[in-house]
Protein backbone atom coordinates (compact mmCIF):
# COMPACT_ATOMS: atom_id res chain seq x y z
CA UNK A 1 0.00 0.00 0.00
CA UNK A 2 3.26 2.31 0.70
CA UNK A 3 4.22 1.73 -2.68
CA UNK A 4 1.54 2.80 -4.39
CA UNK A 5 1.02 5.52 -2.10
CA UNK A 6 4.58 7.00 -3.49
CA UNK A 7 3.71 5.88 -6.95
CA UNK A 8 0.71 7.91 -7.10
CA UNK A 9 1.84 10.65 -5.72
CA UNK A 10 2.46 13.61 -7.66
CA UNK A 11 6.58 14.64 -7.50
CA UNK A 12 5.54 18.14 -6.97
CA UNK A 13 2.93 19.57 -4.60
CA UNK A 14 -0.03 20.71 -6.71
CA UNK A 15 -2.77 22.32 -5.64
CA UNK A 16 -6.24 22.70 -7.46
CA UNK A 17 -9.71 24.14 -6.35
CA UNK A 18 -11.62 21.91 -7.06
CA UNK A 19 -9.70 18.85 -6.21
CA UNK A 20 -8.28 18.55 -2.65
CA UNK A 21 -5.61 15.83 -3.96
CA UNK A 22 -4.02 15.22 -6.93
CA UNK A 23 -2.48 12.29 -7.89
CA UNK A 24 0.25 11.71 -10.44
CA UNK A 25 -2.51 9.40 -12.83
CA UNK A 26 -4.61 12.56 -12.48
CA UNK A 27 -2.47 14.85 -14.68
CA UNK A 28 0.49 12.25 -15.97
CA UNK A 29 0.75 13.22 -19.91
CA UNK A 30 2.99 10.87 -22.02
CA UNK A 31 5.41 12.59 -23.21
CA UNK A 32 7.04 12.60 -27.04
CA UNK A 33 10.97 11.01 -27.50
CA UNK A 34 12.84 10.99 -30.17
CA UNK A 35 13.89 7.64 -30.88
CA UNK A 36 18.02 7.51 -31.27
CA UNK A 37 18.34 3.89 -31.80
CA UNK A 38 18.83 3.21 -35.89
CA UNK A 39 18.25 6.70 -37.03
CA UNK A 40 16.29 7.54 -40.24
CA UNK A 41 18.09 9.30 -43.39
CA UNK A 42 15.93 12.18 -42.12
CA UNK A 43 16.54 12.70 -38.66
CA UNK A 44 15.67 10.80 -35.62
CA UNK A 45 11.61 9.46 -35.54
CA UNK A 46 9.07 11.52 -32.93
CA UNK A 47 7.59 8.56 -30.51
CA UNK A 48 4.84 8.78 -27.92
CA UNK A 49 6.82 7.53 -24.41
CA UNK A 50 3.12 5.30 -24.36
CA UNK A 51 5.42 3.06 -26.80
CA UNK A 52 7.12 1.71 -23.64
CA UNK A 53 4.37 0.96 -21.62
CA UNK A 54 2.50 -0.62 -24.60
CA UNK A 55 5.31 -2.63 -26.23
CA UNK A 56 8.07 -3.44 -23.93
CA UNK A 57 8.29 -7.11 -24.52
CA UNK A 58 9.17 -5.72 -28.11
CA UNK A 59 11.36 -3.25 -26.93
CA UNK A 60 13.14 -5.39 -24.31
CA UNK A 61 16.08 -3.24 -22.79
CA UNK A 62 15.21 0.96 -23.21
CA UNK A 63 17.53 3.52 -22.08
CA UNK A 64 15.52 6.77 -22.06
CA UNK A 65 18.00 10.86 -21.61
CA UNK A 66 16.04 13.66 -20.61
CA UNK A 67 17.14 16.83 -18.86
CA UNK A 68 15.62 17.48 -15.05
CA UNK A 69 12.10 18.80 -14.82
CA UNK A 70 11.62 16.84 -18.27
CA UNK A 71 9.74 13.87 -15.98
CA UNK A 72 11.49 11.01 -16.18
CA UNK A 73 11.01 9.85 -12.36
CA UNK A 74 6.88 10.96 -13.11
CA UNK A 75 6.95 8.37 -16.53
CA UNK A 76 8.93 5.52 -14.63
CA UNK A 77 6.37 5.88 -11.69
CA UNK A 78 3.28 5.51 -14.77
CA UNK A 79 5.50 2.86 -16.35
CA UNK A 80 5.21 0.98 -12.88
CA UNK A 81 1.56 1.25 -12.66
CA UNK A 82 1.07 0.03 -16.75
CA UNK A 83 3.17 -2.87 -16.22
CA UNK A 84 1.88 -3.97 -13.09
CA UNK A 85 -1.74 -3.64 -14.64
CA UNK A 86 -0.42 -5.65 -17.66
CA UNK A 87 0.37 -8.47 -15.85
CA UNK A 88 4.16 -7.90 -15.17
CA UNK A 89 6.02 -7.91 -11.83
CA UNK A 90 7.64 -4.44 -11.91
CA UNK A 91 11.06 -3.54 -9.62
CA UNK A 92 11.81 0.23 -9.34
CA UNK A 93 14.84 0.99 -8.07
CA UNK A 94 17.42 4.44 -8.17
CA UNK A 95 20.01 4.96 -9.77
CA UNK A 96 22.22 5.42 -6.39
CA UNK A 97 20.72 2.22 -5.18
CA UNK A 98 22.36 0.35 -8.90
CA UNK A 99 25.94 1.79 -8.09
CA UNK A 100 27.69 -0.52 -6.44
CA UNK A 101 30.95 -2.15 -6.54
CA UNK A 102 30.04 -6.10 -6.52
CA UNK A 103 27.41 -8.06 -7.71
CA UNK A 104 26.35 -9.30 -4.00
CA UNK A 105 25.95 -6.14 -3.22
CA UNK A 106 23.27 -5.58 -6.49
CA UNK A 107 21.55 -9.02 -5.84
CA UNK A 108 20.82 -8.14 -2.16
CA UNK A 109 19.55 -4.10 -3.20
CA UNK A 110 17.25 -5.80 -5.36
CA UNK A 111 16.15 -8.62 -3.08
CA UNK A 112 15.25 -5.53 -0.89
CA UNK A 113 13.63 -3.56 -3.79
CA UNK A 114 11.07 -6.79 -4.07
CA UNK A 115 10.30 -6.64 -0.15
CA UNK A 116 9.84 -3.53 0.12
CA UNK A 117 7.73 -3.19 -3.10
CA UNK A 118 5.97 -6.47 -2.77
CA UNK A 119 6.09 -7.88 0.57
CA UNK A 120 8.17 -10.10 2.95
CA UNK A 121 9.57 -12.98 1.66
CA UNK A 122 8.50 -12.48 -1.85
CA UNK A 123 12.47 -12.35 -3.79
CA UNK A 124 12.38 -15.77 -3.37
CA UNK A 125 9.12 -16.28 -5.39
CA UNK A 126 10.61 -13.11 -7.43
CA UNK A 127 13.64 -15.45 -8.40
CA UNK A 128 11.55 -18.02 -9.92
CA UNK A 129 9.36 -15.91 -12.09
CA UNK A 130 10.14 -15.89 -16.09
CA UNK A 131 12.47 -13.01 -17.57
CA UNK A 132 9.46 -12.34 -19.93
CA UNK A 133 7.15 -11.22 -16.68
CA UNK A 134 10.09 -9.25 -15.12
CA UNK A 135 10.83 -5.42 -15.90
CA UNK A 136 13.15 -3.16 -13.98
CA UNK A 137 12.84 0.48 -13.42
CA UNK A 138 15.85 2.47 -12.55
CA UNK A 139 15.21 6.48 -12.40
CA UNK A 140 18.26 8.57 -12.79
CA UNK A 141 21.06 6.21 -13.21
CA UNK A 142 23.91 8.92 -13.18
CA UNK A 143 22.23 11.40 -10.51
CA UNK A 144 24.93 10.11 -8.09
CA UNK A 145 27.98 9.53 -10.40
CA UNK A 146 29.17 10.40 -13.39
CA UNK A 147 32.07 8.01 -13.65
CA UNK A 148 31.57 6.10 -17.19
CA UNK A 149 33.31 2.99 -15.75
CA UNK A 150 31.02 2.86 -12.75
CA UNK A 151 28.07 3.59 -15.06
CA UNK A 152 28.71 0.52 -17.48
CA UNK A 153 28.90 -2.01 -14.84
CA UNK A 154 25.78 -0.93 -13.81
CA UNK A 155 24.11 -0.95 -17.27
CA UNK A 156 26.15 -4.59 -17.80
CA UNK A 157 23.93 -6.09 -14.45
CA UNK A 158 20.62 -4.86 -15.94
CA UNK A 159 21.59 -6.28 -19.33
CA UNK A 160 22.67 -9.21 -17.77
CA UNK A 161 19.99 -10.19 -15.58
CA UNK A 162 16.55 -8.72 -17.34
CA UNK A 163 15.36 -9.19 -20.56
CA UNK A 164 13.28 -6.15 -20.53
CA UNK A 165 14.16 -2.92 -18.58
CA UNK A 166 13.87 1.09 -18.67
CA UNK A 167 16.67 3.15 -17.35
CA UNK A 168 16.33 6.79 -17.82
CA UNK A 169 19.85 9.07 -17.31
CA UNK A 170 20.06 12.64 -17.90
CA UNK A 171 21.41 14.11 -21.19
CA UNK A 172 24.85 14.07 -19.38
CA UNK A 173 25.15 10.75 -19.93
CA UNK A 174 26.57 11.17 -23.55
CA UNK A 175 29.96 12.45 -22.04
CA UNK A 176 30.04 8.90 -20.42
CA UNK A 177 29.41 7.42 -23.92
CA UNK A 178 32.33 9.75 -25.82
CA UNK A 179 35.01 9.00 -23.36
CA UNK A 180 34.49 5.05 -22.75
CA UNK A 181 34.08 2.84 -25.09
CA UNK A 182 32.78 0.53 -22.48
CA UNK A 183 30.00 2.16 -21.54
CA UNK A 184 28.86 3.43 -25.17
CA UNK A 185 29.21 -0.25 -26.06
CA UNK A 186 27.07 -1.35 -23.31
CA UNK A 187 24.60 1.27 -24.20
CA UNK A 188 24.19 0.13 -27.45
CA UNK A 189 22.66 -2.41 -26.68
CA UNK A 190 19.45 -0.38 -25.35
CA UNK A 191 17.00 1.29 -27.80
CA UNK A 192 17.90 4.84 -26.93
CA UNK A 193 15.24 7.47 -26.58
CA UNK A 194 15.66 11.24 -26.09
CA UNK A 195 12.90 13.12 -23.90
CA UNK A 196 11.07 16.06 -25.61
CA UNK A 197 9.75 19.24 -24.36
CA UNK A 198 5.76 20.01 -24.54
CA UNK A 199 4.51 20.75 -27.87
CA UNK A 200 1.29 22.42 -28.30
CA UNK A 201 -0.32 19.30 -28.96
CA UNK A 202 0.72 17.88 -25.14
CA UNK A 203 0.26 21.28 -23.45
CA UNK A 204 -3.17 21.27 -24.97
CA UNK A 205 -4.00 17.79 -23.65
CA UNK A 206 -2.37 18.52 -20.41
CA UNK A 207 -4.55 21.88 -19.80
CA UNK A 208 -7.78 19.81 -20.40
CA UNK A 209 -6.84 17.59 -18.24
CA UNK A 210 -5.99 19.97 -15.41
CA UNK A 211 -9.13 21.82 -16.09
CA UNK A 212 -11.25 18.53 -15.79
CA UNK A 213 -10.28 17.82 -12.41
CA UNK A 214 -13.01 17.71 -10.19
CA UNK A 215 -15.66 18.40 -12.61
CA UNK A 216 -14.95 22.12 -12.27
CA UNK A 217 -17.08 23.34 -15.47
CA UNK A 218 -19.74 22.50 -17.59
CA UNK A 219 -18.96 21.59 -20.97
CA UNK A 220 -20.21 24.59 -22.50
CA UNK A 221 -17.77 26.58 -20.36
CA UNK A 222 -14.81 24.34 -20.36
CA UNK A 223 -13.63 24.76 -24.22
CA UNK A 224 -13.68 28.45 -23.22
CA UNK A 225 -11.27 28.04 -20.53
CA UNK A 226 -8.97 25.94 -22.09
CA UNK A 227 -8.82 28.35 -24.92
CA UNK A 228 -7.95 30.83 -22.33
CA UNK A 229 -5.30 28.99 -20.59
CA UNK A 230 -3.74 27.69 -24.02
CA UNK A 231 -3.32 31.34 -25.20
CA UNK A 232 -1.76 32.31 -21.65
CA UNK A 233 0.80 30.04 -21.75
CA UNK A 234 1.67 29.56 -25.34
CA UNK A 235 2.35 33.44 -25.12
CA UNK A 236 4.63 32.69 -21.96
CA UNK A 237 6.47 30.03 -23.60
CA UNK A 238 6.78 31.19 -26.81
CA UNK A 239 8.84 34.18 -25.55
CA UNK A 240 11.62 31.59 -24.10
CA UNK A 241 10.66 32.60 -20.62
CA UNK A 242 10.30 28.70 -19.06
CA UNK A 243 11.41 25.55 -20.62
CA UNK A 244 8.16 23.72 -22.23
CA UNK A 245 8.62 21.27 -19.35
CA UNK A 246 5.04 19.31 -17.93
CA UNK A 247 5.83 20.91 -14.95
CA UNK A 248 6.10 24.33 -16.03
CA UNK A 249 3.03 24.21 -17.71
CA UNK A 250 1.44 22.60 -14.60
CA UNK A 251 2.80 25.83 -12.40
CA UNK A 252 1.31 28.14 -14.78
CA UNK A 253 -1.96 26.67 -15.12
CA UNK A 254 -2.15 26.58 -11.41
CA UNK A 255 -1.03 30.19 -10.88
CA UNK A 256 -4.42 31.35 -13.56
CA UNK A 257 -6.41 29.21 -10.90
Amino acid sequence: AQTKARLAAARATFTHPSKERIVLSDIFVYPDLHELSGLELDGPKTISAEILAKQINKIGKALVRGDDQFGKTALLHTLYKAYFNAGYVPVLVTGRDLLSESDERLERMLHNAIESQYGPDTATRYGQLEKTSKVLLVDDLDRTSHRPETLAKALEYVDRHFQQAVVSVSERFDIAELSSARTAEVGARFSQYRLLGFGYKLRSSLIRRWLKLGDAYPNADLQARVHDAETIIDAVIGKGLVPTTAFNVLVLLQSLE
